[in-house]
């Protein structure tokens, strides 16, 4: 549970100063606090790294005699499971250093984009402090319902700009020092790999065997593998998928690497709406960065498309998906007086994201056989007294369950299971990317989103 308490009177005002600059306030530097406060009505929110509550800081300006009310939106490492802190505690301090000292830069770099994260005015190893996105209009979506071609490209051109951004500092360094400065070397914290690790003692290494063992479960109840006659043949490789898996999250010596997001599940972007009945997204957020790694786009491009989107989608327009994000990243670059081809060509793209596709047929269904439960079983197994159990031990039971009795769970979880044993253990659709690259667009309209 977060408290108040964490943060000190001091913290709140200086937020709430720097808050207050950042709209042109007059008198903003010089404001007073009047009290911090849990905003009415929001509550606080449980995720897999670390806890979150809205909050209202009020101030007074000189000379005024009413308050001021600004949001923000505290971030603290979980209070209430001692393995759940141990798990978070790597991730929430590398948000921090992300934070901290790579995106005050990155951002500045970056002029008139788009801007892909909220803003933070409180970092430390134990608590966040940012602008809460909620009162800005921005929403969470339903994490069972995929996402449309809109939504998909909306995200790809925000993760563009991130990219890129990092990109432009890392030339921005070797303006400076003369020599190449990868930030892998600036902030070697910040891209520890929190998720997918080798060494067996680690906590989050169990996270991922039992991940695995959930999804092998789950080939048994995959009409089009568990009747198959080399079934047996198929389950003994699973092993293979945990090794190939910390390889190719490694930063590439075939490819650009550059710093990516690494965790961007639908629950981790928020979209902003226009007013028309077509309900198009205007803007997009990308938020809680704890697993920011340091490897090719093709990474975070792969593990965003697979986690979010339908086969049927990416099938038909997969292509034009990658057009938006490169077209974006080379408008993004060029605003900061570079060039894509310096970075990313097309054809490296597409060959990474061929190369890496594999990291997005992993992560969907190691995530997803868990957080697409319905909402009252995700509730409870993700409870602090049920925790450890449900994301370190065995899911059998319920991934039983879920496949018995929840149509989307089964139909959506079964294909991903299907993806990840046709094209990890079987090698089918090896250059998928490309091909879709080549094929003529289909009309979203006919595409089953």
């Amino acid at each position: 549970m977060v408290q108040l308490s964490l943060l000190s009177d001091a913290e709140w005002l200086s937020a709430a100063r720097r808050r207050l600059e950042e709209e042109g306030v007059a008198g903003g530097a010089r404001a007073t606090l009047v009290g911090v406060r849990a905003a009415a009505g929001d509550g606080e929110f449980g995720g897999f790294v670390g806890d979150s509550l809205p909050v209202r800081v009020d101030v007074r300006l000189p000379h005024a005699t009413a308050y001021r009310e600004l949001a923000f939106f505290v971030k603290a490492l979980p209070s209430d499971c001692e393995v759940h802190a141990q798990m978070a505690s790597t991730a929430f301090h590398k948000e921090a250093v992300a934070y901290r000292n790579l995106f005050p830069a990155m951002r500045a770099l970056l002029p008139g984009g788009r801007t892909w994260a909220p803003r933070a005015y409180v970092v430390r190893g134990d608590a966040l402090l940012m602008e809460d996105l909620m009162v800005q209009g921005f929403v969470e979506r339903d994490r069972r319902q995929p996402f449309n071609f809109a939504h998909a490209a909306a995200t790809l051109e925000a993760l563009a700009d991130f990219h890129a951004s990092a990109w432009l500092l890392e030339a921005e360094l070797q303006r400076e020092t003369g020599r190449p400065t990868p930030l892998l070397d600036r902030q070697p914290d910040a891209f520890a790999e929190g998720l997918f690790v080798e060494k067996p003692t680690a906590v989050i290494h169990r996270w991922f065997a039992g991940a695995l063992r959930g999804v092998q479960k789950a080939v048994q109840y995959v009409p089009q593998l568990k009747n198959r006659p080399d079934i047996d043949s198929i389950l003994e490789r699973f092993p293979i998928i945990h090794a190939k898996m910390v390889e190719l999250i490694k930063p590439s010596t075939k490819f650009k690497n550059v710093m990516n997001h690494g965790d961007l599940w639908s629950n981790n972007i928020l979209f902003r709406y226009g007013n028309g009945a077509d309900a198009l997204p205007t803007d997009v957020r990308l938020v809680d960065f704890q697993l920011v790694r340091y490897v090719p786009p093709a990474v975070d491009i792969n593990q965003l498309l697979y986690l979010t989107t339908r086969p049927a989608l990416r099938a038909a327009r997969g292509g034009a998906l990658l057009r938006r994000y490169h077209r974006a990243l080379a408008a993004a670059l060029a605003r900061g007086g570079a060039c894509v081809d310096a970075f990313l060509p097309w054809d490296e793209l597409l060959a990474s994201c061929d190369a890496l596709r594999a990291t997005g047929l992993i992560t969907t269904p190691c995530y997803h056989h868990m957080s697409l439960v319905g909402p009252e079983r995700f509730k409870h197994h993700f409870s602090p007294d049920n925790f450890e159990k449900f994301v370190l031990e065995e899911r059998d039971e319920l991934i039983e369950e879920c496949f018995r009795d929840d149509d989307y769970f089964r139909e959506k979880v079964g294909e991903e299971v299907l993806e990840l044993v046709e094209g990890v253990l079987l090698g089918k659709d090896a250059d998928f990317w490309t091909r879709t690259a080549q094929a003529p667009d289909a009309e979203a309209q006919n595409v089953r989103q």
